[in-house]
């Protein structure tokens, strides 16, 4: 039995509703004309927005709203409209001003009508993204006018002269000519100096063809594919090689041990012989998988499946930034084509890229780990995992229950 109190609150929740809807003006369900999941994640100097499009408008065209205050249905008209996406895309990719928490919205528009209604976590971000507050644009960052290298003696001395006396220069060494951004990706750091001019000693390895580059350090850790613009570049220098009279060759004191390789364990404990050869994991055909699934119950447990390959979020949208361009690239590329020796060595050579920050490096692991377990080397693909839980904990967990579970022995 319901009191007269709590009657009377239910019949006001029930105006209030009523009357809240009408000042939205929505003409239709409430659980149609929406995107839903709305999700805005920063990575560096972006800000990465994914979404579900609404089941229920097919030829809907999606508004995208920014502000720097969380948007509801009374300031709305006060949102930037910063773009306007066709269906099917439910990703976009934006690089607002750094330094302001920045606020997101989506509105529907199919057939002349706009939905306008605002739903908190639903078509409108509950909370605020924005990007870091050390990321440079092109312009903004510290230029370096000239880059010099003379030998000095066994050594290399590097002079920098650039336009700012707060600028941070960084000097990068590589054997090959920096001839596009991505040289710059597995180049030696020689050193950082602060300053409008700076000097730097390096001791490359003698009888080699050495270049060199000096760049805004902000810059560069932002993976701006500008950097050359504001880069300055050394020309070639190739120290000598020692005179071979004054090297005296090293004397080995003692010949090195005999390499001994043995079947046992221990001296005197032999490995026993395996009985015939192990068998392979083997995929079912599609009827027999159909059969078995009628046939377990939940007392013989479910029948098992292998796992999906999974791309996050914040890797699904375009990306302007150099080195999330690559990764893309490769999980557009044999990622997605499940070509995974192939991909696991690309996500490895890209792991070592100089400027990757901890999250990226962490969501490079998560898709190593992913590549590790359709090679079957699931302890490496557990510790993959494990480094990338770091980051993105309930992503990864799931792919180590998944191991867990592969890797327990059932009767």
């Amino acid at each position: 039995m319901f009191s007269p109190s709590h009657s009377a609150f239910c019949l006001s929740f029930l105006l209030l509703m009523g009357s809240f809807l009408g000042a939205q003006n929505l003409n239709a369900d409430l659980s149609s004309p929406f995107v839903s999941h709305l999700d805005a994640q920063a990575n560096r100097g972006e800000i990465i927005l994914n979404w579900k499009d609404s089941p229920s408008l097919k030829d809907a065209i999606y508004e995208i709203y920014r502000n720097d205050s969380a948007i509801v249905s009374e300031n709305r008209e006060n949102a930037q409209r910063i773009a306007v996406v066709a269906p099917g895309i439910e990703t976009f990719t934006d690089r607002p001003p750094e330094g302001t928490p920045w606020w997101y919205a989506i509105i529907a528009v199919s057939d002349g009508i706009r939905y306008q209604m605002i739903i908190p976590w639903r078509n409108a971000t509950g909370v605020p993204a924005s990007v870091d507050k050390g990321t440079k644009d092109a312009e903004k960052a510290a230029r370096v006018l000239a880059l010099t290298a003379e030998l000095d003696g066994q050594g290399v001395r590097l002079d920098f002269v650039a336009d700012s006396e707060e600028a941070n220069i960084t000097v990068f060494r590589s054997p090959r000519s920096f001839d596009n951004p991505g040289e710059i990706d597995h180049a030696v750091t020689v050193g950082s100096r602060i300053g409008s001019s700076g000097a730097l000693m390096d001791s490359p390895i003698p009888g080699v063809t050495w270049y060199y580059a000096a760049v805004d350090s902000g810059l560069f850790r932002t993976g701006n594919p500008q950097w050359m613009s504001s880069a300055a570049f050394s020309n070639p220098v190739t120290p000598s090689l020692a005179d071979e009279r004054t090297v005296s060759a090293a004397m080995r004191p003692a010949p090195l041990p005999r390499l001994r390789i043995t079947r046992s364990f221990a001296d005197g404990s032999p490995i026993p012989e395996i009985d015939g050869e192990l068998p392979e994991r083997k995929r079912l055909s599609s009827s027999a998988l159909t059969a078995l699934a009628e046939i377990l119950g939940p007392i013989q447990g479910e029948l098992w499946s292998e796992p999906s390959p999974v791309i996050l979020d914040l890797d699904r949208g375009h990306s302007d930034e150099r080195l999330q361009g690559i990764l893309m690239d490769i999980l557009e590329g044999p990622f997605e084509r499940k070509e995974w020796e192939t991909a696991e060595s690309e996500f490895f050579a890209l792991s070592a890229s100089n400027g990757i920050d901890e999250a990226m490096k962490a969501r490079i692991q998560f898709y190593r780990g992913e590549c590790q377990y359709f090679l079957g080397d699931l302890q490496a693909s557990f510790l993959s995992f494990l480094y990338a839980s770091d980051h993105y904990y309930f992503e990864a967990r799931k792919w180590m229950l998944a191991i867990y579970a592969d890797v327990t022995p059932v009767s």
